[in-house]
């Protein structure tokens, strides 16, 4: 017990009451106009007055020992198996999650050591890993990527130019953003109604994310690789008629924030796949916490980058505000999409995925 001494006669310094939005406090004894000098509050006190220990002792090292511990489970825990109650164990039980740890990259150790823990570095190690078929399979083959100095670089010139460039671009592109989720853990820990979504639904923003490599920001075209001797140009006119302002302040804005960084580029290509606005979707929280984790990455890595946590944010926040405006432009230029007539498309998997129909003709 607290016991405080008050002096015989003594007035006693109001309290001071904060009540919440919307509770009434209903102790009469309490006069708010009610004021006392400074010699009152100061006063020494004869009598006691007992005051409940209601705070136990606190020990803020076990809080933070138990915080980390706590963190540290959840980044390296399968999601399934902490947001969803579900058996898979051969004996019934809930599997325990691994928590077995991988050995971290020696660039990573060595680049971001001081500020990504193991866990953190492993997930990113593991994205790094699995982007580089963007670079080693850039034309859709596993050919390596040729001397851009020593290819024929022609123009599209009609509509069926532009249909056969671009229907070969994203076919690859789509084809290695497969392969990137089948190198990716936490995609392999949702259901396949959810893997199936996000890439078809997906897949185009993606596209666009990735297309930047070979765009030309002062010229507005880009240079897409046919096959190992041959790229083609193609202008943003040309793939976005009806949304060419908006989707040329949006390049110009991501080419500028990206600024030619892999790292950065991989994780925003990441969180464009984990989008758990996608249509179909089952476990979107699942979705939305793969997200969170990796949009938590970007802000880690964009604060390692920059010198100032004030122009991280910036950085930070300008992307996220690209992202959003990349899903309300792929939604509506998906739409344009959709009116395609399907025998303009040779691909098989393109036709697919935007659900393209024969156009019926008189």
């Amino acid at each position: 017990e607290r016991r405080v001494k008050s002096k015989p006669g003594a007035k006693h310094p109001t309290p001071s009451v904060t009540t919440a939005p919307g509770v009434e406090c209903s102790d009469s004894s309490v006069d708010s106009s009610t004021t006392t000098s400074t010699s009152d509050k100061i006063a020494v006190y004869d009598h006691y007055i007992d005051i409940t220990d209601t705070f136990p002792d606190i020990n803020i090292i076990d809080i933070y020992k138990e915080m980390s511990s706590s963190l540290d489970y959840v980044c390296n825990s399968s999601p399934t198996d902490s947001l969803l109650d579900y058996d898979s164990s051969p004996t019934g039980g809930t599997p325990e999650p691994d928590l077995s740890v991988v050995p971290l990259s020696p660039t990573l150790s060595t680049t971001c050591g001081p500020l990504f823990n193991q866990l953190e570095a492993n997930r990113l190690s593991e994205l790094l890993n699995a982007a580089l078929v963007f670079s080693t399979n850039r034309a859709g083959s596993n050919n390596p990527v040729p001397d851009p100095t020593r290819r024929r670089v022609s123009l599209a010139l009609t509509y069926d130019d532009v249909y056969k460039v671009m229907g070969h671009a994203l076919e690859a592109k789509v084809i290695s953003c497969v392969q990137l989720c089948q190198q990716l853990s936490p995609f392999g820990d949702i259901c396949d109604n959810d893997r199936i979504s996000l890439i078809k639904y997906g897949c185009y923003d993606m596209f666009c994310a990735r297309a930047l490599t070979v765009y030309d920001r002062d010229r507005d075209y880009w240079t897409h690789s046919m096959d190992n001797d041959e790229s083609c140009i193609v202008t943003l006119k040309q793939v976005f008629p009806h949304l060419r302002e908006r989707y040329g302040h949006l390049f110009q804005t991501l080419c500028r924030e990206v600024d030619s960084d892999s790292v950065v580029l991989d994780l925003l290509t990441v969180i464009i796949l984990f989008n758990s606005d996608r249509p179909m979707l089952v476990h979107r929280d699942l979705v939305k916490f793969q997200q969170n984790i990796y949009m938590y990455l970007l802000r880690r890595y964009l604060l390692l980058k920059y010198s100032t946590e004030c122009e991280a944010e910036y950085k930070y926040q300008t992307l996220m505000k690209c992202l959003r405006e990349l899903n309300v432009l792929g939604v509506k230029h998906r739409e344009y999409i959709e009116f395609t007539d399907a025998r303009k498309i040779r691909q098989t998997l393109l036709v697919e995925i935007f659900d393209l129909k024969p156009s019926i003709t008189e």
